[in-house]
This record gives structure tokens, C-alpha cells and sequence, in this order.
């Protein structure tokens, strides 16, 4: 025992001079916190504030996994302009499962990513917990890594591309990011491992919010987050049971920069269904998979997020609930997504020199058909980030290409007179390098 303590402060010495966070180890207690380990079913995040939308409508571009929800700091001119010349932009990042990239999952089946792309951000996750006891000690602890290059490198490239990560606890129960109530970690970077982030405070009400927290200096190409494992355990102070309860949210008033739910579950989440998993064919569709499991396309969406089910490819490895289990519709803190028909309009997001004419002119249409699908748009402003709906779907309506041997995605965009860019919003690729033979990709 002796040498094993002398190994493990050996160790955090080591760790300290490098400039790592030294590692908290398993505490008291059970787990507090719904879905630590950001697993299935992931949700859009309700709702949009822009008028351009109707009420009550989810943001396409944050899904967030089942109890956990983002928050970010909307940006605004002049102190956080989406766009600019010549400064760096602020843009609301996107939110998505790690998953099928296991060297961006910690452990278990998936983690939280989320990214903002040529900007900066400052945001993170969060999640109410409720039942605690005034002064209980709490401890929150999460698994967090960052990725920040410019170009195709799949490992970070801006080594003084400082990011804020830190991690805070308000004892209070509020959801506001922006509180002087939180208690936040010291910051340190971790740039493509896993750094374990933690914090402890005195809860001060029967509830209390646990926060992660990012804000890239440099608005790189990539600044994408992936965030696995968290932990709320009791360490000290007054001992309470265990809360039974799923996180609610106190119905606070939040400054306009933070997005605050207006509803809460009201139950405990069900266990997942077990599923197995399935790697698509060269033919296959959703339908067919289904027959083929004994299971519904619906379900088949539902476990996998899936929003186009027009969108499968060979390679791709979904999730397929035991035979004749039902997957559990995503329950999020608002009106649950609307799974999209068959005709769901295709997305775009706008690159830095992009025009609504040089969009319509890269994809075959036109700027007023655009406009047509896209109420509310200025169509003299838009902005690098911004996600723009497409006239079209794109299967059944675009080419097609088979990828060959010695093929890259580069030398498949110049063949076809377009960029990187467009062929990995086509075809939802994550990785710009991960293209294999055989892979039938959707061409503009």
C-alpha cells in the first residue's frame, strides 16, 4: 500500500509539472446525474427565439443527449458579431453525438460533441439536479478533450489556441451560465485526450446545476468539444438520499444570451432498450433493416437520431433495438422533434465569401428559391455558420459517386467542380478523411 501511495503522488507531481489537471478519484456516493455517460436518445434542443420561427420550434442544430442541455452566448453586435471582416466572429455552436468516432468516446456507445467552425463560442453543457440537501458537499467531475486545427489534421494544430475549458457547480439550483453564483474550476486546455475536469461546492438550496464551460481565443477552423463520463457524487456535509427524481428546471428569468428550457421532465428516464449494432450494405435501406430485425423504421430513427431516413450509407453503423422492443421517443426539455418525411429539404452551411447567388449557382437553383425556403432570411446578409435550407432533397435528385482506390475527398471535389466543404455537408461526413472504396457519396 505504501508504494502505491508513493507511485500514485509520484504521479500528480509529474501531472502538475506538465500543466494537467491532477485527477480526482472515485468519491462517495451514487452517481446524482441522469444519463452521465451521454448516451442515446439525443434530442433537438427546443426552442428557437428568432421570429422567423413559429413557437415551440426545436433547433436543428443542437441535439443534445437525453437530461443534459447546451448553453451558449448568443452573438450580437458589436461586442460578439456573427460576422465581420477583418475580426474574429461568434457563432452559436452546433451540437452532435461523438458517435461512430471511437477515439471521441470515452467509454460506453457515444459522448457529446459540439463545435462551432472559422468562429468562436462561449458555451458549454448543463444539467439541474434536484433532491440534494443544503449543505451537502457535491463534487462534479466530467471527461472533456478539444480538437482545434485548421485544415484536414485530425489532431489539434493550434497549440496556443487558449479554450477556457473549466468545469462549475451553481450550489443555488440556477441555470443561468453567466451567474456569479457558479463556482467554476481553474481552466486548463486538453487537446485531443481526455482530460477529467472537476469542482466541488457546498449545495445551498435542494437543488443545484452542474456546468461545462469553452471559449476557443482563436477562431479556428475547428474548435469541436467532446464531453463523456460526468459524475455528481455527495463528498461530505449533512448525508441525504440519493435523489430519485430526473432533473427539473427552476422556471428562472435568464438573461437573453442564455438558452433556458421553459418545460421539464417530470419522471425518472427509462432505461435504453438493449440494441445491437449493424454496419449498412452496399443496397441496404431502412426499411429493409427493419424487416430484415423485426423492428420499425420509426424505432430505427428514433435510437439513432436519424432525421433524413431518406440517408443511410454503406459503412455507416446504426443502432437496431432488440426485436420486437419499442425505442423510447427522445424526452427533452421541450416538444420532442418531429421526425422529417421523406421530401425534408437538404441543409447548407454557409463558408466565409459564400452569396445566396454563389450557393444557388454551387447547387443547381436559384437565390429566390432559397429565399422561398428560408422565411425570414435577410438575403443581403448572411454570415459564415449560418444553416440555410436547400430547395431540394438530395436523393433521388443529385448524382451519385462510387468512391475508388487512391481516391480523396479533395481530388473528388475538384472532379466535380466543387469543395470539401459541400461534399461533407452533402453527406453528413464528420471526418473529411474517412472516406472508403465502394462508399457511394451524394455529388452536387
Amino acid at each position: 500500500m505504501k508504494t502505491l501511495t508513493t507511485i500514485v503522488l509520484a504521479f500528480a507531481v509529474i501531472m502538475a509539472a506538465l500543466g494537467v489537471a491532477p485527477v480526482t478519484y472515485a468519491a462517495d456516493g451514487p452517481n446524482l446525474l441522469v444519463n452521465p455517460g451521454f448516451e442515446a436518445p439525443y434530442a433537438k434542443q427546443c426552442c428557437h427565439t428568432s421570429t422567423a420561427f413559429p413557437p415551440n420550434t426545436p433547433i436543428d442544430e443542437v441535439q443534445v443527449a437525453f437530461g443534459w442541455r447546451g448553453w451558449w452566448l448568443e452573438p450580437r453586435f458589436p461586442d460578439f458579431p456573427p460576422t465581420c471582416d477583418g475580426c474574429m466572429s461568434w457563432h452559436r455552436p452546433e451540437w452532435r453525438e461523438a458517435a461512430p468516432f471511437a477515439n471521441r468516446i470515452h467509454s460506453g456507445g457515444n459522448a457529446q460533441k459540439y463545435f462551432t467552425f472559422f468562429s468562436t463560442h462561449k458555451a458549454g453543457m448543463y444539467q439541474q439536479v434536484s433532491g440534494v440537501q443544503p449543505g451537502q458537499r457535491l463534487r462534479f467531475s466530467v471527461y472533456i478533450q478539444a480538437w482545434s486545427a485548421n485544415g484536414s489534421s485530425l489532431s489539434s494544430t493550434i497549440p496556443d489556441n487558449d479554450l477556457a475549458m473549466k468545469v462549475g457547480i451553481d450550489p443555488t439550483g440556477g441555470t443561468d451560465a453567466f451567474s456569479s453564483r457558479v463556482v467554476w474550476s481553474n481552466p486548463f486546455n486538453s487537446f485531443d485526450v481526455w482530460g477529467l475536469y472537476t469542482v466541488e461546492a457546498v449545495a445551498q438550496s435542494s437543488a443545484v446545476t452542474v456546468f461545462t464551460h469553452t471559449q476557443p481565443r482563436w477562431g479556428m477552423e475547428h474548435n469541436d468539444f467532446y464531453v463523456d463520463d460526468a459524475s455528481l457524487v455527495v463528498v461530505g456535509g449533512s448525508s441525504a438520499p440519493a435523489p430519485t427524481t430526473a432533473p427539473t428546471v427552476a422556471p428562472t428569468t435568464a438573461p437573453a444570451v442564455v438558452i433556458v428550457p421553459t418545460t421539464a421532465p417530470t419522471a425518472a428516464p427509462t432505461a435504453a432498450p438493449s440494441s445491437i449494432s449493424y454496419t449498412v450494405q452496399r443496397g441496404d435501406t431502412l426499411r429493409g433493416i427493419g424487416r430484415k430485425f423485426n423492428v420499425s423504421v420509426a424505432d430505427i430513427l428514433r435510437l439513432n437520431s436519424i432525421s433524413n431516413p431518406n440517408r443511410i450509407f454503406p459503412g455507416q453503423v446504426l443502432r437496431i433495438p432488440a426485436s420486437g422492443s419499442s425505442a423510447p421517443a427522445p424526452t427533452s426539455a421541450g416538444p420532442a422533434p418531429t421526425l422529417l418525411p421523406p421530401t425534408n429539404l437538404t441543409s447548407y452551411t454557409v463558408q466565409r465569401g459564400d452569396t445566396l447567388r454563389s450557393i444557388a449557382r454551387k447547387f443547381g437553383t436559384t437565390a429566390s428559391a432559397i429565399i422561398a425556403v428560408n422565411p425570414g432570411i435577410n438575403p443581403n446578409v448572411i454570415f459564415p455558420g449560418q444553416v440555410l435550407n436547400l430547395p431540394f432533397n438530395n436523393v433521388g435528385t443529385g448524382k451519385t459517386y462510387v468512391v475508388q482506390r487512391g481516391d480523396t475527398l479533395r481530388k473528388i471535389a475538384t472532379r466535380f467542380n466543387t469543395t470539401t466543404a459541400v461534399l461533407q455537408q452533402l453527406n453528413s461526413l464528420a471526418d473529411p478523411n474517412k472516406i472508403f472504396v465502394g462508399q457511394t457519396l451524394i455529388v452536387p
